[in-house]
């Protein structure tokens, strides 16, 4: 019998529709020999939701448990532009005491494979497998961003989205202590995702771009303005299309790559019936700016093709 995939999620109520999205796509896509056990952290979830997602898991032969952090224990992290939310995946090495590896899901993403490939990929004596962060390939103020955390050039900047976690690692350099020890003297926007590149140097093991296509980089890929063969690949045959910015798949005003996807696995959800706000006009008319706008760089991008004009991915 095949191992089975343990996955977690940090959620609180406003996000519980959309881990029910992600773990539907996950059923949608599974191998038939796949099984999955859930696992949400959460310091604020009511019962309904519980119900709701418990219920999602078990109809598909699969198990949800919720596990809750007080929220005291967050004293210790910054506010940011993010919520607290996004410090909870910094408690799984001590919450799965007992497992050797987990793979971490953030809410704002859509599965499009099997999850069996990642979950398989070699992790060695590495602390953390991910993707590359999409910052990297546009250079500007990011490059002095990671210059601001102290990262060698060797250094990948990576995407906390998506991770494949060894326990036993983490547990042994004590990350969560870690963490907390670095941020008195360090504030940056990133919060978790900047405290995990800069405290995990050296112990990252990169897997393919299509395991985490951040949303920024389809359109950067399919209008031919530059890209490396990897983004290429990951363009053309995604597993996980991720919405990294505030740009999130359910804001109907924006036009948004594989966002028919996530109404589609939303309605298999027992929050189909809650129905989203009705457009409002500045919605309707960006959305409509949107629509125009992609369909000029479209065009463009087109033209350039045929001309060959159109530039080639580099190695």
């Amino acid at each position: 019998m095949r191992e089975t995939i343990s996955i977690a999620f940090a959620c609180d109520e406003a996000y519980a529709r959309h881990v029910a999205v992600v773990i539907k796509s996950i059923f949608a896509n599974a191998e038939e020999t796949d099984s999955f056990e859930f696992h949400i952290i959460t310091m604020e979830l009511t019962a309904l939701s519980q119900s709701r997602l418990q219920q999602i898991a078990k109809d598909n032969g699969s198990t949800l448990e919720i596990h809750y952090i007080e929220p005291s224990r967050l004293s210790e992290f910054p506010e940011s532009r993010l919520t607290l939310n996004a410090y909870l995946r910094l408690f799984i090495p001590e919450l799965f005491s007992e497992k050797n590896k987990i793979l971490y899901l953030d809410a704002d993403l859509i599965v499009l494979d099997s999850l069996r490939s990642l979950w398989e990929h070699p992790l060695d004596n590495c602390a953390v497998a991910a993707a590359v962060d999409s910052m990297e390939c546009f250079g500007g103020s990011s490059l002095e961003h990671f210059r601001n955390l102290g990262l060698p050039p060797a250094h990948a900047y990576f995407n906390s989205g998506v991770l494949l976690l060894n326990l036993k690692n983490l547990r042994d350099i004590q990350l969560l202590e870690k963490v907390i020890a670095w941020f008195p003297n360090n504030i940056y926007p990133y919060a978790d995702q900047d405290a995990l590149n800069a405290t995990l140097v050296g112990q990252i093991s990169y897997f393919h771009d299509r395991w985490n296509l951040q949303v920024p980089l389809i359109d950067t890929v399919r209008f031919g303005w530059g890209c490396l063969q990897e983004q290429a690949e990951a363009v053309a045959n995604p597993a996980i299309i991720h919405y990294v910015t505030e740009r999130k798949a359910w804001c109907r005003e924006y036009k948004l790559p594989f966002q028919k996807l996530y109404f589609q696995y939303l309605s298999q959800t027992p929050w189909k019936t809650e129905s989203f706000p009705a457009y409002t006009l500045a919605e309707g008319l960006n959305r409509f700016k949107e629509e125009m706008d992609w369909c000029y760089k479209w065009a463009r991008s087109e033209i350039r093709r045929k001309l060959g004009r159109h530039p080639q991915p580099t190695r």
